[in-house]
C-alpha cells in the first residue's frame, strides 16, 4: 500500500466531532494537558471516583451528598508515611482517609505541591464507619520543569486504582444496583409492557413495595451464584438487618428458607459448605472410609447425599444446618422475571445490571450516542416466548458439545431441525401474526432478526451440520445445508454453507452436482472474501474440460498466490498439537511470527518495522477513523445506553493502551489514504467476515511511507489470501 496523500496525523483531531461527539484521538492524546497549557493553568488534570475509608479513626461528622473537601498529607502518622486525610472545606473537620494504595500513588505528588485534590461526596454514609464514595478532582499546580509524561502515567494509575478500590469496597453499590434495576424495570414496563404477563407485573408491584434493604438484598443475591446462600455471610452496608430483609422477601414470595426445602434443596444447601467444613461433617457422621485422609469436595458430597435423602433419619440434615446456619434461596420464578427484564432492556445474554453499575462508577465508559427506538424488537409475547425457548435449546446444545456428549447434542438439536423443517428460518419473526408481516420486519430491520427463534435455530443447525460431517453422514448434512440456504437467517454464514454443501456433495462422488452448487453460490451476494475464493477455486478444479471449456474471467485472480519469502530457522521439538517454536536470532525461543519480524527488521529483510497483530491494529484504526459513522443516530440500532458493540474507551475492537497515538499516526500514514479507505470499506461491509483471517504481520517503513502485509506460515488461508490480493 503506497502512501499517496495521507496526512502526517489522522485526519481529525478536533475535540468535538461534527456530530457533537468527542474525538477518540483527542481523548487518547490529551488525557492530561501538556506543554505550556499545563504550566499556565490551574486546571483539572483528571477526575475519577474513589472512596473515603478509616472513618472509625476520626470524630463523627455529618456527611451529605455534595459536601466538598480537600486532601492533605498527615506527616505525624506513624503507621503510614503516605497517609492522606480528607478534610471538610466548611468545618475543617477530618472526615476520613484515602485508601492506602491510592495514597501511595498520590502522596508523592501532593507533598511537594505538584497537584492538589478536590473532593465531592457522592452520597451519605450508610453507617458511622462505612466507606463513602467520592469524586476526586486532581488540580494542576505543576511547577516548571516537572516531567509531565511521568505525571500523566501516575495519574492514570491512580484513577484506575481509585475506581478499582471503590468497586471492591462495595460502598453504595447495593443501593446503586437497586436504583438501576428500578430504572430498567420502569423503562421495560413503559416500552415493552405489552410483552409482560400478569405474574410479571405482580412481581414488579411486589418488588417496588418492599423497603430498600430488602430490594437491595434480592438483587445482591440475584447476581451471586446460588441457588442457596448462608445468611451468616450477608455483609452489605445497605442491609443493616439482613434477617429482617430475608423475612420480607419470604413474605413477598420472592425467597424461601431452609425450613421449606426439598430433598434436592438439601443437597444444594450442603454444597454451600467449604471443602474443609464438609470433611469435618462427614467425619463427624462416621461416613469417611477407614484410612481415608482427604477427599475432594465432590467425593465428600457423594458420601453425604444418601444420608440427606434418608427420610427416616434427620441426623445428617441437622448436622448440615448446624454448620451452615439459616439459609435462603430466591424463588426461581422471581429470578426468571428479572432475567426477562434484563433481556428486554439489554438484548444481550451477557449483559445485566452490573454493566450499568460499573458505568455509574466510571470503570466502564460508554460513548455518547442517541438511543432511538421506533418499534419493539419483539412484536408480541409469542415472539418473545419462541426466542427464549430457542435460547434454552441452544444452551443445552452448548453444554452437550462442551462435554462431548454426542447423544445429548443430538437430542438438543431436534427442536432446531423441527423448526427448519417447519420453515421458521424463512419467516424468523416467530410472533408475527402473518408471514408477510415477518418478512417486512426482516427486510426493514435485518439487524434485529438475530432476536428471533429462527435465527437461533439456524445457528444451532449449523453446529448440527458439523456433527453430521464428523460422522460422515454427508447426505443428511447436505439436506440441512440446503434448508439453511433456503432461509433468510444468519446471512453472513451463507458463504460457509455453500462451501460445505459443495464439499459434502463431492464426498458423495457427485462432482458435477458439486460444481453446479459452487457456480450457483458465486451468484449469491452474501458470498464474500475467503469463501468466494474457496468456491472460485473449486469451480476451476472441478470445471476442467470436458465439464467446462470456458475459463472464467476471474480465474487469474482466484489462483493468484502472494509472493513467498523463505526464512530459515531452527525448529524446536514440540508436542502434538502445540504451536511450532523456533530459535530466534538472539538465541531465544520464539514463535514463527516473531522469527519473521526479526528477519524483516534485519538489513537483509528490508529494515521494516512491524508488529504481530492480526486484526488488532486494523480494528483499532477502523474504530477510530469510523468513530462518527459507528455512532450515527440510526433508528433502532442503539436501543440502550449500554450497547455492547461499542464501548467508549472500550469501543469494540479499539485497544487504547497497546499503541500510542503517535504510533498509530505513523502507521496510518505509511498505509496511506487509499489503503485505509479500502480496509475501512471492507470492514464496514462485513466486519466479522473480514476481521477473521487477517494476515498476521503488518510491516511499515516510516522513511519511505510504505506498508505491507505478511503471513508467518507455510500455507495462506483463503481469507488471508483475499487480504493479500487487495494489496496486489
Amino acid at each position: 500500500m503506497e502512501c499517496e496523500d495521507a496526512p502526517a496525523t489522522p485526519p481529525s483531531t478536533d475535540a468535538t466531532s461534527p456530530g457533537g461527539m468527542t474525538s477518540p484521538f483527542k481523548k487518547l492524546a490529551q488525557r492530561v494537558p501538556a506543554g505550556d497549557e499545563a504550566a499556565e493553568k490551574a486546571d483539572a488534570l483528571i477526575t475519577f471516583k474513589a472512596h473515603v475509608t478509616a472513618r472509625r479513626y476520626v470524630p463523627p461528622a455529618v456527611i451529605e451528598p455534595g459536601l466538598t473537601a480537600y486532601v492533605r498529607h498527615e506527616p505525624t502518622n506513624a503507621k503510614d508515611q503516605n497517609a492522606l486525610q480528607v478534610v471538610s472545606h466548611s468545618s475543617q473537620a477530618t472526615l476520613g482517609y484515602l485508601p492506602g494504595p491510592l495514597a501511595a500513588l498520590l502522596a508523592p505528588l501532593i507533598i511537594p505541591g505538584v497537584v492538589r485534590l478536590h473532593c465531592t461526596f457522592l452520597e451519605a454514609p450508610r453507617t458511622a464507619t462505612s466507606p463513602v464514595p467520592i469524586q476526586l478532582q486532581v488540580i494542576n499546580t505543576v511547577p516548571p520543569g516537572h516531567d509531565l509524561q511521568e505525571l500523566q502515567n501516575v495519574l492514570i494509575k491512580a484513577a484506575a486504582a481509585g475506581e478499582s478500590l471503590l468497586q471492591r469496597a462495595g460502598s453504595g453499590t447495593g443501593e446503586a444496583l437497586r436504583a438501576n434495576f428500578l430504572l430498567v424495570a420502569e423503562m421495560v414496563e413503559r416500552e415493552d409492557g405489552h410483552l409482560l404477563r400478569k405474574p410479571e407485573h405482580t412481581f414488579l408491584t411486589s418488588f417496588q413495595g418492599l423497603p430498600s434493604p430488602a430490594q437491595a438484598l434480592f438483587l445482591r443475591l440475584f447476581q451471586r451464584r446460588g441457588p442457596w446462600f448462608q445468611a451468616r455471610t450477608f455483609s452489605y452496608s445497605e442491609v443493616e438487618d439482613s434477617a429482617a430483609a430475608v423475612q420480607l422477601l419470604v413474605d413477598a414470595g420472592l425467597a424461601r428458607t431452609e425450613a421449606c426445602s426439598s430433598s434436592e434443596a438439601r443437597s444444594q444447601i450442603a454444597e454451600t459448605l467449604k471443602a474443609l467444613e464438609m470433611q469435618v461433617l462427614v467425619a463427624k457422621l462416621g461416613l469417611l472410609p477407614a484410612g481415608a485422609k482427604s477427599s475432594s469436595k465432590g467425593q465428600l458430597a457423594d458420601l453425604l447425599l444418601p444420608q440427606l435423602l434418608n427420610t427416616t433419619s434427620s441426623e445428617a440434615w441437622t448436622a448440615v444446618l448446624d454448620m451452615t446456619g439459616p439459609c435462603v434461596a430466591l424463588e426461581p420464578a422471581a429470578c426468571e422475571v428479572v432475567r426477562r427484564i434484563n433481556r428486554l432492556f439489554f438484548l444481550n445474554e451477557g449483559q445485566g445490571l452490573s454493566h450499568v453499575q460499573v458505568a455509574d462508577m466510571g470503570i466502564l465508559k460508554y460513548p455518547p450516542y442517541k438511543v432511538w427506538k421506533t418499534r419493539p424488537v419483539f412484536p408480541d409475547r409469542a415472539g418473545l416466548d419462541a426466542y427464549e425457548l430457542a435460547l434454552q435449546h441452544a444452551g443445552r446444545l452448548d453444554q452437550a458439545l462442551e462435554v462431548g456428549d454426542l447423544a445429548a447434542a443430538e437430542t438438543a438439536l431436534q427442536p432446531a431441525r423441527a423448526a427448519l423443517a417447519a420453515g421458521m428460518h424463512k419467516a424468523p419473526a416467530g410472533g408475527a401474526s402473518e408471514p408477510t408481516e415477518a418478512a417486512e420486519r426482516g427486510s426493514s430491520m435485518p439487524f434485529l432478526m438475530r432476536y428471533t427463534a429462527g435465527w437461533i435455530y439456524a445457528a444451532m443447525a449449523t453446529a448440527g451440520v458439523s456433527l453430521l460431517e464428523k460422522q460422515r453422514r454427508y447426505e443428511a448434512a447436505a439436506v440441512e445445508l440446503r434448508q439453511l440456504l433456503g432461509g433468510v437467517c444468519c446471512p453472513g454464514r451463507r458463504g460457509e454453507w455453500w462451501v460445505r454443501l459443495s464439499l459434502d456433495i463431492e464426498h458423495l462422488n457427485r462432482p458435477e452436482e458439486s460444481l453446479e452448487v459452487a457456480e450457483t453460490a458465486l451468484a449469491d451476494e452474501w458470498v464474500k472474501h475467503g469463501e468466494r475464493i474457496a468456491l472460485q477455486r473449486r469451480v476451476l478444479r472441478l470445471g476442467k474440460p470436458p465439464r467446462r471449456w470456458k475459463r472464467p474471467s476471474w480465474a487469474e485472480s482466484a489462483l493468484w498466490e502472494p509472493p513467498e519469502t523463505c526464512i530459515t530457522g531452527k525448529l524446536l521439538a514440540g508436542g502434538l498439537g502445540l504451536k511450532s517454536r523456533f530459535v530466534g536470532g538472539d538465541g531465544q525461543e520464539c514463535t514463527v511470527e516473531a522469527l519473521a519480524l526479526q528477519y524483516y527488521a534485519s538489513e537483509e529483510g528490508g529494515s521494516w518495522q512491524g508488529i504481530h497483530s492480526e486484526n488488532g491494529i486494523w480494528s483499532t484504526l477502523f474504530g477510530l477513523l469510523m468513530w462518527d459513522v459507528l455512532y450515527m443516530p440510526i433508528p433502532d440500532v442503539f436501543r440502550t445506553a449500554f450497547q455492547t458493540e461499542h464501548r467508549g474507551i472500550m469501543c469494540c475492537g479499539v485497544n487504547w493502551d497497546r499503541h500510542s497515538v503517535e504510533d498509530l499516526s505513523i502507521i496510518a500514514s505509511c498505509i496511506g489514504g487509499s489503503g485505509l479507505a479500502a480496509v475501512c470499506q471492507l470492514l464496514a461491509e462485513d466486519h466479522s467476515g473480514w476481521s477473521g483471517g487477517m494476515p498476521d504481520l503488518l510491516l511499515w517503513k516510516p522513511d519511505q511511507m510504505v506498508a505491507k502485509l505478511a503471513e508467518g506460515r507455510m500455507k495462506v488461508t483463503n481469507t488471508a489470501a483475499s487480504w493479500h490480493l487487495m494489496q496486489k
